[in-house]
């Protein structure tokens, strides 16, 4: 019974022993993968930062009214040219002329059906309309 429980006790010994190293390994490499993410994050974080500092070079707004002087024939506004909601004309319904040939040739209500799905027959109440 002694040697039984002897020889339990070391392969349970040896068995812990292979779990510890196998954790170890893992630990490992797990903080290698977070190293190499915290590089990828650094360098990114550069890129980002380098980035920035084109974005705000380039729209320096001495390099941007420069440019507009160069490629474009645009004039600054004038007060003239700034109007009242009011003063806009109100735009006339254009002429359908396609759904008028259509109504002539009495084929409207094969387009209308084309262009707005059937609903399923079922029952509906009509309410009658109330004047206010």
């Amino acid at each position: 019974m002694g040697r039984l429980s002897a020889f339990l006790a070391i392969m349970i010994l040896m068995g812990s022993a292979v779990y510890a190293y196998s954790v170890k390994y893992e630990t490992i490499v797990l903080a290698e993968q977070i190293a190499k993410h915290k590089l990828k994050i650094s360098r990114e974080k550069e890129s980002i930062a380098l980035l920035k500092a084109e974005w705000q070079f380039l729209n320096r707004p001495d390099r941007i009214q420069a440019l507009v002087e160069q490629h474009s024939d645009l004039q600054p506004l004038q007060t003239q040219q700034i109007a009242r909601w009011a003063d806009v004309p109100v735009r006339k319904d254009s002429e359908d002329k396609i759904g008028q040939k259509l109504d002539t040739l009495g084929l409207s209500d094969v387009t209308s059906s084309l262009a707005t799905p059937k609903k399923p027959a079922t029952q509906s109440v009509r309410r009658p309309k109330v004047e206010q």
